[in-house]
């Protein structure tokens, strides 16, 4: 908590120098949880803009929010407000925390937890915040284990699952698992795929959980709806410890796909791309998925032509922004 503290503390000081401030945006409560039977300490941290607006938000949960809470406001600040760019819509943050010594036993008993999750915790967040319908779930290690139990029993609840370094989970290190490896597989039937996204972040060397993600990854691989969104990152030089943060800053800006302005590094990339068809295709889906108007969808547009347009002036290639 001290930690968290020390870096709101920075963040408020940060954005007094531009005139703005985010204390006002940060708010912490206490459940008296009865399915966990502890209480439960929350914090929320709303976007830039609410309290002018009457729009909805997406909702990000991060358990172990004693320890991730920070970074899921810095993510968010990130991707809606550094520098006026915009990578993912406004969203809230809601960190949970958790006990350590609770946290192993939670994870595994996932109807506690994910009771406490459906009838307390996101009806409390939607009686008093507006969110819609699009919510996320991280968690790191034992909760990372849980988020992915919460994936395949009770698919409905998140639109979004991000589980970094999941445990314990079925293979060579914790092979007592194999029924509940078994349940899963029988579970890919029924999941909503093509309105699910699971991130799965690994460390290089992420021993002994390695083992789990290889034979999670595989069922997934070979069982998989095609239309389900799932990804598999290896993350090169991270440590065990560290894959929460990655996992937080990556899944986030994958699961808000087509949100961000089209850019291509080069004319080739464009070409290869699609050319200008795969433009279109773009801001298509960006316009089926986030309902945007026609001011916003024109804006971003032509953020990509002007971003095209450069590219083939520095590659000395001016007809190419006209093939």
């Amino acid at each position: 908590m001290k930690i968290i503290s020390l870096f709101l503390t920075l963040l408020f000081v940060t954005n007094n120098l531009t005139g703005q401030s985010i204390t006002e945006r940060i708010g912490a409560s206490t459940i008296n949880s009865l399915h966990l039977k502890s209480d439960i300490d929350i914090q929320v941290f709303l976007p830039e803009g609410y309290d002018n607006s009457d729009q909805k938000y997406p909702v990000c949960y991060l358990l172990d929010g004693q320890w991730f809470f920070a970074h899921g406001i810095s993510t968010e600040m990130a991707f809606t407000e550094r520098n006026g760019t915009s990578n993912t819509p406004y969203f809230i943050v809601v960190g949970i925390s958790l006990e350590n010594s609770k946290r192993y036993g939670w994870s595994g008993e996932v109807s506690k937890l994910s009771k406490f999750l459906i009838e307390e915790l996101i009806p409390q967040v939607a009686d008093q915040y507006r969110t819609n319908d699009e919510r996320l779930l991280f968690g790191w290690e034992a909760t990372a284990g849980f988020v992915v139990r919460m994936f395949f029993q009770q698919p409905d609840i998140f639109s979004g699952y991000l589980a970094a370094s999941p445990a314990p989970m079925y293979g060579e290190y914790f092979s007592y698992l194999k029924d509940e490896y078994k349940s899963f597989s029988d579970r890919l039937d029924v999941i909503p795929s093509s309105k699910k996204y699971l991130y799965i972040g690994e460390a290089e060397n992420d021993f002994p959980t390695n083992y789990g993600i290889s034979k999670l990854t595989s069922l997934l691989q070979q069982n998989a709806p095609d239309d389900l969104r799932w990804i598999h990152q290896k993350m090169k030089g991270s440590s065990h410890r560290m894959t929460a943060y990655e996992t937080i800053f990556s899944g986030i800006s994958d699961y808000f796909q087509y949100y961000p302005v089209l850019r291509h590094n080069s004319i080739k990339h464009f070409q290869e791309s699609g050319g200008f068809t795969s433009i279109e295709t773009y801001y298509q889906k960006r316009s089926e998925k986030y309902k945007t108007n026609q001011e916003d969808s024109i804006k971003f547009l032509n953020a990509t032509k002007r971003n095209l347009s450069l590219t083939a002036i520095k590659e000395n290639d001016l007809a190419a922004k006209d093939r």
